[in-house]
């Protein structure tokens, strides 16, 4: 589970430069924005359904960032999960 921790500090750390090099106007929130929701992503491409794996890494983030941050992730995450079962079972 690191390497999606390490993956995400990676990711944050080119957006932020990106938007710097641009001109992007405050660009550590965007970089924070951007990186939140492809940690959201990447969070259910490696770990639903298997709550134990998802559990595992809320319990790193929480470790790493604090209880807010991974309240939010893991709030963030099963609204996420929730939407696309939704659509899936639409289109069926």
């Amino acid at each position: 589970m690191t390497d999606l921790f390490e993956s995400m500090q990676e990711h944050h750390a080119e957006r932020l430069a990106i938007m710097q090099e641009s001109g992007v106007e405050h660009p550590a929130e965007s970089a924070a924005d951007d990186l939140h929701k492809f940690e959201v992503q990447a969070v259910i491409r490696q770990c639903y359904p298997d709550g134990d794996k998802a559990k595992e890494y809320f319990e790193l983030v929480e470790k790493k960032r604090g209880h807010l941050a991974a309240q939010k992730l893991r709030d963030d995450v099963r609204a996420e999960w929730k939407k696309r079962n939704a659509e899936h079972k639409g289109a069926v």
